[in-house]
């Protein structure tokens, strides 16, 4: 549960580097947040 806490910034920097890396990654973490929202 403490991760959730580092999710934010960590997050943004892996999202950053998957969008070179893992556009579909990406894709989908979106579609995650979209759902849990």
């Amino acid at each position: 549960m403490k991760k959730m806490t580092i999710s934010p910034a960590f997050l943004l920097f892996f999202t950053m580097d998957s969008l070179y890396a893992h556009p579909l990654f990406l894709l989908l973490l979106f579609s995650l947040c979209s759902i849990r929202s």
